[in-house]
């Protein structure tokens, strides 16, 4: 991280000049986003060489390195902490952003949840990019909301069985709810 920790002090454009030209996707969240991004880069591996963080360095200086480090790959998967994805998303331009999942368990470090939540749909709706979100997290579905800007699209999804219902008033956001089933209890004897 030290290498574009200087590179950024030297050159504060050094992140968006060195994603220019890759498509990009951006995974974020409180929990699992490390290993989301190694599966990720794995699974677009088939692609090409792709130039990734999967180590961790979530942050700029971090993403400084790793883009500098790939050398010029087509394609780039970068893990971004919860507070920097408004910066990170505006100098990389990425095609997609995953959002994981907002947990209260950082709260030493991090803002209010409801605060990061905020952050992340006011840039979403300022940015065209297509979000795929968990549904399973009742802030994530909010926030990506907010993607709205011309060309934007969300795709939101569930562990459990869904229905796509699209969200009213919000153009390109669908959001998933659980399909309702009905339960045969057989009586006890």
């Amino acid at each position: 991280m030290i290498g574009g920790r200087l590179g950024l002090m030297i050159d504060p454009n050094l992140l968006a000049n060195l994603a220019a030209g890759r498509q990009i996707a951006l995974v974020s969240g409180t929990k699992r986003q490390t290993t989301t991004t190694r599966l990720t880069a794995a699974a677009m591996g088939v692609l090409g060489d792709v130039a990734t963080n999967s180590l961790g360095a979530n942050m700029p200086t971090g993403h400084t390195s790793a883009l500098a480090r790939a050398g010029s790959t087509e394609y780039a998967v970068l893990e971004v902490d919860e507070h920097y994805l408004p910066e990170v998303l505006a100098s990389t331009q990425p095609k997609v952003v995953a959002l994981l999942n907002l947990s209260r368990d950082q709260l030493d470090r991090a803002k209010e949840v409801a605060m990061i939540a905020d952050l992340w749909r006011r840039t979403l709706a300022q940015h065209p990019v297509h979000v795929v979100a968990n549904a399973d997290d009742p802030m994530i579905t909010w926030a990506a909301a907010g993607a709205t800007g011309a060309g934007a699209g969300c795709h939101v999804g569930r562990r459990r069985p869904t229905v796509a219902r699209r969200l009213v008033g919000v153009p390109g956001v669908w959001v998933a709810h659980r399909a309702r089933r009905r339960r045969r209890w057989a009586h006890p004897r």
